[in-house]
Parts: structure tokens; sequence; C-alpha cells
């Protein structure tokens, strides 16, 4: 590993803890959602009977939607992830991950505002917990960011 200086390896180390906690949060945004999902599934079963369906394509419509849902959290926060370990280590390098992480955290912003506003509405504890998670990927992903940027500064000028 080269010899960064201690800003060099504060930047480097906080890259990598970044990316490891987008990670996790993002693991456990999918872990939410399918327990979410099947926690208010009868809700789901009342809404469709007024419509006409039956139980078992309402089962079929979740397990695929759960799935599908599941997966895109998973390759994004992972992908952000691992790129932010590959930075932090000096590795080659994906395609420009922090784009994504921009947007992954304009709508993690917007998310939380939402959250936000349904807590005040409704007040239930399952949106504070979206809210606390959602604040931590929002600094997760700030600081990856910011510190992404200034490690591939400080490699810059020391590569010349």
């Amino acid at each position: 590993m080269e010899n960064l200086g201690k800003s060099g390896r504060r930047a480097a180390d906080t890259v990598l803890i970044s990316g490891m906690a987008v990670l996790a949060l993002g693991l456990w945004s999918s872990v939410k959602f399918a327990v979410l999902t099947f926690l208010r599934r009868q809700e789901l079963y009342e809404l469709a009977g007024e419509m006409g369906f039956s139980v078992r394509i309402i089962d079929q419509i979740l397990i695929m939607s759960i799935g599908v849902v599941l997966l895109l959290p998973i390759v994004i926060h992972g992908y952000i992830g691992f790129s932010a370990r590959a930075l932090a280590l000096d590795k080659k390098l994906r395609p420009p991950f922090l784009i994504l992480a921009g947007l992954l955290l304009v709508t993690t912003i917007l998310s939380a505002g939402g959250s936000l506003l349904e807590l005040l509405i409704e007040a239930e504890e399952t949106q504070g917990v979206s809210l606390i998670i959602d604040l931590s990927l929002i600094y997760a992903l700030f600081s990856l960011m910011q510190s992404a940027i200034k490690l591939k500064r400080i490699r810059k000028n020391q590569r010349g």
C-alpha cells in the first residue's frame, strides 16, 4: 500500500468503512421491505378480495415483487460498497461509482423526507426506524463521497 500520509490514510479508512456501511444498510433495507410486506399481506388479501383476485395470485405476485425489489437495493448498495472498498485499497476501480452514490444520496434524502412526513402524520414506529436508517445511509453516503474525492485528490497529487 502506498504512503498516503495521515490525512490520506484517514480518508481511505473512511471510504472503506462508509462503503461497508452502505452495503449493510442496503441489505437491511431489503430485509425490512420483505418483513413489512409479509406483515401487511393481510391488508393486500382484503384488497385483492374486493377486486376479485384470489389469495394464490396475490401470493405469487408478492413473491415475485419481493424477489425483484430485494435484488435492486442489494445490487446498487453492493456496487457502491465494493467499489468504495476497491478505492480504499487502491485496487482497480469500476466505472464511476460516485455518480451512483450521489443519485442514491438524493433518493435517500427524498425518502427520509417522506418518512418524516409519515411519522408526523401517522406516528408509526416503523416510520421512525425507517427515518433512522435513512439518516444513517445519508451520513454514510455523504461521508463516502467526501472522503473518496479527498482520497482521489491525494493520490493524484502523489502520482504527479
